[in-house]
C-alpha cells in the first residue's frame, strides 16, 4: 500500500489518448486556428459595417443645407412649449448658466418641420453655427440647462 499523494496518477497506455487516437493540438495549430477565425469575424463585421453605411445613406434623404424653415403656428407653439417646459432661454444666458456649457438645444433641423430638443452633439453644432460660422443646418431656437 502506498500513499496516496492526491495528484492524478500519469496515463498509460490505456488513458484517453490511446483511445482516442487524436493528438493534441500544439501551439501553433491553436493560434493558427484562432487567427482564422478572428480574421474570419473581423471580415464579416466589416463587410455588415459597411452595408449598413450604405443602406442608410441611400434610405435617407439628401437634406438641404439651408437653415431656413417654414415656421407654422403649431410649430411655434411647439418650440414655445418646449422652451418653458425644459427651463430654456434665447439671448444671453441667465446668471447661474454663465460660464457653463448648456446641457440641451431647442432647435429644428434642416429639413425637418419641427423642433428637437438635442444634447450635448447638438449643443455642440449649435455653438460651431453661432459662434464660428460653421453651417450645420440648425435653426437654433434656444439653449437648456
Amino acid at each position: 500500500m502506498g500513499i496516496d499523494s492526491g495528484q492524478p496518477r500519469s496515463q498509460g497506455p490505456t488513458g484517453p489518448r490511446a483511445t482516442t487516437g487524436r493528438r493534441a493540438p500544439d501551439l501553433r495549430h491553436v493560434l493558427r486556428r484562432h487567427l482564422v477565425v478572428m480574421t474570419v469575424s473581423c471580415a464579416m463585421f466589416a463587410l455588415g459595417y459597411a452595408a449598413m453605411s450604405l443602406h442608410s445613406s441611400a434610405s435617407s434623404p439628401v437634406r438641404e443645407q439651408s437653415s431656413e424653415v417654414a415656421d407654422t403656428a403649431g410649430n411655434a407653439d411647439l418650440v414655445q412649449r418646449l422652451v418653458q417646459r425644459f427651463d430654456c432661454w434665447s439671448g444671453s444666458a441667465p446668471a447661474d448658466m454663465a460660464g457653463q456649457f448648456p446641457g440641451h438645444v431647442i432647435a429644428t433641423r434642416a429639413g425637418d418641420v419641427a423642433p428637437v430638443r438635442g444634447g450635448a452633439a447638438m449643443v455642440s453644432q449649435a455653438f460651431e453655427q453661432a459662434f464660428d460660422g460653421i453651417d450645420h443646418g440648425l435653426r437654433i431656437h434656444a439653449f437648456c440647462r
